[in-house]
């Protein structure tokens, strides 16, 4: 609905699709356990795979912690070409007067790229921030004769963020809650397909030729968080 995003300018939750996101994480869940070796595969306890599985491709939300938030301020040219209360000859170029950057940056946890994904339920008219690391940025530009009251600015911005962040956990809350069943319904199917095949295998009457290589024990990999594709 609004093609790709370019982050810089700050304009969040619009550029990726949440509920394609999510399907795409199951998907990726699944070609994982349908990609394991079959030695490895049936060699792994289940609950142990399925543990592994629920750890990598369950999604974090984004909690904001408001109680270590800070601001920095600072003299800087602000351009008012776009006021329209002042008189301005050429609106064309920059017109820069004194003022000052106020930063407001808020800490917060949970998977950065959630920022610029949609939910289901949204608003025509998202909240604009810059992300930087695990911080939200807010910067206000204000000219010296013009003061502004940057608190009530910032408290509307995080009440916009926060409800778009409500959107997106009742989604990512489902998907959470659904990984473990999904995990342990692939991890099951498929050890049946290889058992069943072994069956039939053995059933030839011929004998079996394993690999030399063949694994006889699978040590899972350590997960490191990842973001919603």
């Amino acid at each position: 609905m609004f093609g790709s995003i370019d982050k810089s300018k700050g304009l969040l939750f619009v550029t990726h699709d949440l509920d394609h996101s999510i399907r795409l994480t199951m998907q990726n869940m699944h070609k994982e356990v349908e990609g394991l070796d079959e030695d490895r595969l049936l060699n792994t306890p289940p609950e142990d795979l399925k543990t592994y599985l629920v750890e990598k491709y369950g999604i974090t939300p984004i909690t904001l912690l408001r109680e270590q938030c800070y601001a920095d301020y600072q003299d800087a040219p602000v351009d008012v070409r776009h006021d329209r209360m002042r008189w301005i000859e050429d609106r064309s170029r920059p017109v820069m007067v004194a003022g000052e950057r106020v930063e407001v940056r808020i800490p917060f946890e949970g998977e950065s790229e959630l920022f610029y994904t949609k939910a289901n339920t949204f608003s025509m008219n998202p909240p604009r921030a810059v992300i930087e690391k695990n911080e939200i940025v807010l910067r206000y530009d204000t000219p010296a004769d013009q003061p502004r009251d940057i608190r009530a600015l910032v408290d509307h911005a995080l009440r916009d963020i926060d409800q778009h962040l409500a959107w997106q956990r009742d989604m990512i809350d489902a998907h959470n809650r659904a990984l473990p069943g999904a995990a342990e319904q692939a991890i099951h199917q498929r050890r049946e397909r290889l058992l069943a095949q072994s069956q039939r295998a053995e059933a030839l009457g011929i004998p079996i030729r394993r690999r030399a290589d063949a694994p006889k024990t699978y040590t899972l990999p350590t997960v490191k968080r990842k973001a919603v594709p």
